[in-house]
């Protein structure tokens, strides 16, 4: 066995888990960890992985245009334009497109990546967006050309093959493009708390846990440096939280009182743990920006 990440054989067997989170079946999942990249896989990857995204699965609920979400996603682009200001920008994994309008609105010509054929009808025809039904983003972008921005919002972590997409999305862009991408991070502070339990495993929708470490490794594969690594915005926050009050929620759950009610203290647990979560690194999840090497000096105000 080898590390899906890095390709490394220096392995062990990190945690056994279930799907807490929504609870489809009660079937184990193995999750191994690489000493060398620091990250975290699943193996094997269930055959009917599909049968997981089945039901009311949160990311892909249509939603109207909630000021709440809006906001949020506004947020996200706003740590985009620090970088990249306008263009042609592709989102792989919209889900409902919420973040696609947002960046519409602000002129950029957008495109969708989507698995999800309801979603798809959805942005396409609620939305009169241009997004594009496929289960294979690689094959996708390999079609695309001069992306001046390539975003993947909570989307590594749920790959086969995160080289083959890393590779495929780096080839997409413009000389000044740029590579956004966030995931869950295996260095947080929560994580090693809850282990198991942590509503950001994911078991089995998250195939891996990337290391920051790791991903910086790949993307130098592709020619590709980091420029910014934000945990600390806004959605940031938020999913540092819910690593907190939702793993709470996990372990509770199933529990009889008085040990149901802990779950109760969830909020004030993630507001006592803020502090630690805004030290760097130990985040709930991370977003990193790519650019070439070569570009670096003329990024901002592009």
């Amino acid at each position: 066995m080898f590390c899906s990440i890095c390709g490394e054989r220096n392995i062990t067997d990190a945690i056994k888990s279930k799907d807490f989170n929504r609870g489809i079946d009660n079937n184990a999942f193995s999750y191994y960890r690489c000493l060398c990249c620091h990250s975290y896989f699943l193996y094997p990857t269930p055959h009917n992985i599909s049968f997981y995204y089945h039901g009311a699965y949160p990311a892909y609920k249509h939603t109207s245009n909630k000021s709440n979400q809006v906001d949020l996603e506004s947020d996200k682009l706003r740590l985009i334009k620090k970088y990249k200001k306008r263009g042609k920008l592709i989102e792989v994994g919209p889900a409902a497109g919420a973040f696609m309008r947002v960046a519409s609105e602000a002129d950029f010509k957008v495109t969708g990546i989507e698995m999800d054929e309801s979603c798809c009808k959805y942005i396409s025809q609620s939305m009169g967006l241009n997004v594009v039904n496929s289960s294979s983003p690689a094959r996708e972008l390999r079609l695309q050309e001069d992306v001046d921005v390539c975003v993947a919002f909570h989307v590594i972590e749920h790959l086969e093959c995160l080289p083959e997409f890393l590779e495929a999305a780096s080839s997409s862009l413009s000389r000044k493009g740029i590579l956004v991408l966030s995931s869950p991070n295996p260095e947080s502070l929560s994580f090693r708390v809850f282990k198991k339990y942590w509503v950001h495993l994911d078991a089995p929708r998250h195939l891996s846990l990337v290391s920051i470490v790791a991903l910086d490794s790949l993307m130098g594969r592709y020619g590709m440096v980091r420029i910014g690594l934000h945990q600390n915005d806004r959605v940031g926050c938020l999913i540092s939280a819910a690593g907190w009050k939702d793993s709470l929620v996990n372990i509770c759950r199933g529990t009889k009182p008085p040990f149901r009610w802990i779950a109760r203290l969830g909020p004030v647990l993630s507001f006592l743990m803020l502090p630690f979560d805004r030290i760097s690194g130990l985040g709930g999840s991370y977003t990193a920006i790519y650019s070439f090497k070569s570009s670096q000096k003329d990024l901002v105000g592009q």
